[in-house]
């Protein structure tokens, strides 16, 4: 098992700890990814830009080019199976980040290897998170729109299980495949649920949809990153409830629910008041 770590990264340790070998790179450098590609027969593709803040990082530079430069290098290597992380099939692509991961899974079909494509719904890590006005410990959330509609919250380690399980499980190859979590819950809804594990109240600030959209367009030139987050908020506004009924009969993993992350949530903020 390999991993392709940048210099520096604390996920080199991470790696080394659970037996894998860290192969030195960065998906900007062509030459590096082509070298650890080599001898693979599987490669599990989640990098993204939305959370780095390194010198160079960037939508077009790491989810556009630097993907298809990993597509193209496992091609050359000789990779039997890629398995590549995109987002929920219910996202319009009218933002560089949809667009981009689009045109990735476009490639990959295009390429020839073994492929399956998650396009997982909203990551309860990100979207429970203060990076995107859910700060819970601060006694306040941000909803985007209305808050009504119901969507399909997932956490990243059931997405990292269903990633292991595509890339060993012949059958998932050459499909694309939906992710969400157990049942679809409103923003409100999620409100309600973090309040009861926090026995608290929360304060709601509702952000409007055409706010959203306004603001996005507006600051795309200069922060492509931050334009598309806020256009994923204002998609999201309406909706994105995935079916994972099919899924999970053929793939019987125990999904998080929004219960048990906010109670997850509610006891990381508990922890250091206990030490204290």
């Amino acid at each position: 098992m390999r991993g392709l770590v940048r210099a520096g990264s604390p996920r080199a340790a991470a790696l080394a700890a659970l037996g894998a070998e860290a192969a030195p790179g960065d998906l900007k450098d062509a030459a590096s990814v082509e070298a650890a590609c080599r001898g693979a027969t599987t490669v599990i593709s989640t990098a993204t830009s939305t959370a780095s803040r390194r010198g160079g990082d960037s939508l077009e530079t790491v989810d556009r080019t630097g993907q298809l430069t990993l597509v193209e290098a496992a091609r050359r290597a000789g990779v039997r199976r890629f398995v590549y992380v995109s987002v929920s099939p219910n996202l319009p692509a009218d933002n560089p980040l949809v667009r981009y991961k689009r045109e990735v899974e476009a490639a990959l079909r295009a390429s020839g290897l073994g492929w399956t494509i998650l396009q997982p719904s909203c990551l309860m890590e990100v979207w429970f998170s203060p990076a995107v006005g859910w700060d819970v410990a601060a006694g306040k959330v941000r909803v985007y729109g209305r808050g009504d509609a119901p969507i399909s919250y997932i956490s990243i380690g059931d997405v990292a299980e269903l990633a292991v399980l595509a890339a060993t499980r012949p059958e998932v190859e050459g499909r694309v495949l939906p992710l969400g979590g157990p049942a679809p819950v409103s923003q409100l809804e999620a409100v309600r649920i973090f309040e009861e594990a926090a026995g608290r109240r929360l304060k709601v600030q509702h952000l409007p949809v055409p706010v959203i959209r306004a603001l996005s367009l507006l600051i795309r030139p200069f922060d492509p990153i931050t334009s598309s987050l806020m256009a994923l908020g204002a998609a999201v506004a309406g909706g994105d409830a995935i079916a994972m009924g099919t899924l999970l009969r053929e793939f019987p993993v125990g999904l998080v629910s929004v219960h048990d992350f906010a109670r997850t949530l509610r006891a990381d903020v508990d922890a250091p008041r206990r030490r204290a």
